[in-house]
């Protein structure tokens, strides 16, 4: 029998050490997987949704239960790498195991980088971010995203743990007239002909530049930084790294009960 997201534990669960319990679906994240399966049903039929991040496969399976119902897909892009697998040395096997029997999902085990440089003019319908979270990682995957969408840009972790984030989001959303909305950590930025052009060859330098002016106000000290190649004023002199074994439970976060939009987003 094919598995649900509901069966599926979430990053919390597996740092924790559970892979196969039941897991602590709180309404924090049962919020954010239908959110993300409302999403799915405003793209055409046959749409084809890109997962950059898919970890052991439970937002690819709320992807995948929704695109069902439209015949659509979803290809997952996510290399398994060195720095999740340390608290899950078992990732591709464990989501392997939870997507068995979803014949509409499909996996490319590949840089999410390398992904796009391969298929340089294909465009998907929908494209959910939630990868490398590295200042350079998450401003790439941006860059790609939008340039490769048809229809919706999303992504995960809009909250104080990837403060830049969340300073790229609002800032695009000011600068390009655009809106964008937030459900839990989970956000959708809608996507101009400007933003699309500019994104092109302008976007990753514009957002370093801006990143670096807004790091002085980045409350702790992260090696994401310095894994970015940026210069970041004040980084050195924050607070410790806040990680994910260290990150308290989403449920008991300020951020998880509210549901906010700046600007001109939608509620």
């Amino acid at each position: 029998m094919r598995k649900t997201f509901l069966q599926i534990p979430g990053v919390l669960d597996v740092v924790k050490g559970n892979t196969t319990t039941k897991p602590s679906n709180t309404k924090f994240k049962i919020r954010e997987m239908l959110y993300l399966q409302q999403l799915v049903y405003q793209l055409p039929n046959k749409a084809i949704i890109v997962e950059i991040g898919s970890f052991i496969g439970k937002s690819a399976l709320a992807l995948a239960e929704a695109a069902e119902k439209i015949n659509g897909s979803v290809l997952c892009v996510d290399p398994f790498a060195k720095h999740t697998l340390s608290f899950c040395p078992n990732q591709l096997e464990l989501f392997t195991e939870n997507t068995a029997g979803w014949d509409n999902i499909y996996l490319a085990k590949s840089d999410s980088t390398k992904f796009f440089d391969y298929n340089p003019n294909t465009k998907f319908d929908m494209i959910f971010i939630d990868g490398d979270h590295s200042i350079m990682g998450f401003i790439t995957d941006l860059r790609n995203a939008i340039v490769h969408s048809n229809k919706i840009v999303c992504g995960h972790d809009f909250c104080v743990y990837s403060p830049w984030i969340v300073d790229v989001i609002q800032h695009l959303s000011v600068k390009f007239g655009v809106d964008y909305e937030v459900v839990s950590w989970t956000w959708k930025l809608n996507i101009s002909k400007k933003l699309r052009n500019f994104a092109q060859d302008d976007l990753v330098p514009y957002l370093v530049e801006f990143i670096k002016k807004r790091g002085i106000f980045y409350n702790f000290e992260n090696s994401w930084y310095r894994e970015s190649g940026l210069e970041i004023k004040g980084s050195d002199d924050a607070n410790s790294r806040v990680d994910a074994d260290s990150s308290p439970d989403a449920e008991s976060s300020p951020d998880a009960e509210s549901e906010n939009t700046s600007g001109e987003g939608e509620n």
